[in-house]
């Protein structure tokens, strides 16, 4: 049986100028496709049941009335009005104050008893999308149509409707399933139809929920990055968490050098460059946390802030504790109130986040407070706890150069036997130390090696002391 649809012609006139673009509703999609999609597009939104299409599509809708004054229409075969309403307003987005203003409908499609039933849906809506002015659709979902009629009818029908809103200049989005199980020759039909074709995905990591989505077709639109990870959230409903890329390697600022006032390691590093990344790699064992305050607290003293101290393991009354018994010991007392004033403890919980939200959420705070010294405690725990080095690797050297970018002075501390583990990323550090605990004489010593350092070279060379002629060394100024 063939299915017709028949449309009357129209006096409406396209809206959009030819090749002028649409947003599509999430601003780092629409900066990624160079501007959006190109207007009255046809875009497939696929993905398996929980991925976040009728969200991605109710936001495409809710952005375009909101900001652009744009009448949208929501077609459905699956749920009902309210229930639409309902979870929308849940994520944010209120339909019923656009319905109130004219620039939404939402349309029943339910039930389908029959293929006649649904061409009279189809034909009845389109017209009153044309009279309406509608500009923006979405129809959810073509499985249904598919699941009810088969391929070949359900693209009779669909070809007739894509057809009209080419004419008019209509953007629109089909939401289809792709089941894990999905092969192209189940599902292959609609992305040879679309202009765009997005499938939005998820896995579960570690107990945690890893959103992503693929851009895997733009007619006439760039991809320079085909897959971005995404979260849900109230404020924004669809986040994109999007990297930081460089394809450039920023300079580090070697005529700006910052000196502790320790002796023993100002004699050692010599200076630190500003923008400078410097890893201290600590033995097992060794409270991890008083180095890298014991070189930011004098730094701070000295040079005045912002600095921000990041820690995923200790809690900030332990940080603060620590804090101000190195500015005691240092004999710092007189900075105690510049060292707290303009010291950031940011502390969270990471086994609430992917390694894609961590590190975007770093990356926004490192711009936003640009401080001039960071120092971020305990790297295994990042690199143990989300598993997959390469993905940490890649995320980690971009938000490094993000800081260099920034001309940010950051410290890292990682816990291995620098001698038989294996750090990962080691590399691309710009100065790299070791702390090692040795015994003599009854005593406990502590040797601090220099690995690499970009002025002074690759030589190792090192420095005893005891911990407590170190603390109490004059304060330099």
């Amino acid at each position: 049986m063939i299915i017709l649809l028949t449309i009357r012609s129209s006096k409406r006139e396209v809206q959009m100028p030819k090749g002028s673009f649409c947003s599509l509703g999430i601003s780092e999609l629409d900066e990624l496709l160079g501007g959006g999609v190109i207007c009255g597009s046809i875009i497939l939104v696929e993905g398996p049941p929980g991925a976040g299409k009728t969200t991605f599509a109710a936001k495409f809708l809710y952005e375009g009335a909101k900001r652009f004054n744009k009448k949208g229409a929501y077609l459905s075969f699956v749920e009902d009005r309210d229930s639409f309403h309902t979870f929308m307003k849940n994520l944010g987005l209120d339909f019923r104050k656009l319905e109130d203003k004219g620039l939404f409908i939402f349309i029943e499609g339910l039930p389908i008893p029959n293929e006649d039933a649904a061409k009279l849906i189809l034909e009845r809506h389109l017209v009153s999308i044309i009279e309406e002015g509608i500009s923006q659709v979405v129809i959810d979902s073509l499985t249904v149509l598919v699941k009810a009629f088969g391929i070949e009818r359900t693209r009779e029908m669909l070809t007739t409707i894509l057809r009209e809103f080419k004419k008019l200049g209509v953007t629109a989005i089909i939401i289809a399933e792709k089941p894990r199980s999905y092969t192209e020759a189940e599902l292959g039909m609609e992305e040879y139809i679309a202009d765009v074709v997005i499938e939005l995905n998820y896995r579960i990591e570690y107990g945690r929920i890893v959103r992503y989505m693929r851009v895997l077709k733009a007619r006439g639109r760039p991809i320079p990055l085909s897959e971005l990870y995404f979260r849900l959230t109230k404020e924004k409903v669809i986040e994109i968490l999007k990297p930081v890329l460089y394809e450039d390697i920023p300079e580090i600022d070697v005529k700006t050098q910052y000196k502790t006032g320790l002796h023993v390691f100002d004699k050692l590093i010599g200076g630190v460059p500003r923008g400078s990344q410097t890893l201290i790699v600590i033995e097992p064992g060794l409270n991890s946390l008083e180095p890298l305050l014991m070189i930011m607290v004098p730094l701070i003293a000295r040079y005045g802030g912002p600095a921000v101290i990041r820690s995923y393991t200790v809690s900030p009354n332990e940080i603060r504790r620590i804090l101000l018994n190195y500015v005691k010991v240092l004999d710092l007392t007189l900075s105690l109130q510049k060292v707290l004033n303009e010291t950031i403890i940011d502390t969270r919980n990471i086994y609430l986040m992917n390694i894609y939200e961590l590190a975007v959420i770093n990356a926004k705070a490192d711009s936003g407070i640009r401080p001039k010294f960071m120092g971020i405690h305990d790297l295994n725990t990042v690199a143990e706890i989300y598993g997959d080095e390469k993905t940490y690797l890649i995320l980690h050297v971009n938000n490094i150069l993000n800081r260099r970018r920034l001309g940010i002075t950051t410290f890292y501390t990682y816990v291995a036997d620098i001698k038989r583990d294996r750090v990962p990323g080691i590399h691309i550090y710009d100065i790299i130390l070791s702390i090692e605990r040795i015994e003599a004489h009854g005593k406990l010593y502590y040797k601090i090696t220099r690995l690499k350092h970009p002025l002074l070279g690759l030589s190792p060379i090192y420095e005893v002391y005891e911990p407590i002629k170190l603390v109490k060394e004059p304060f330099r100024t």
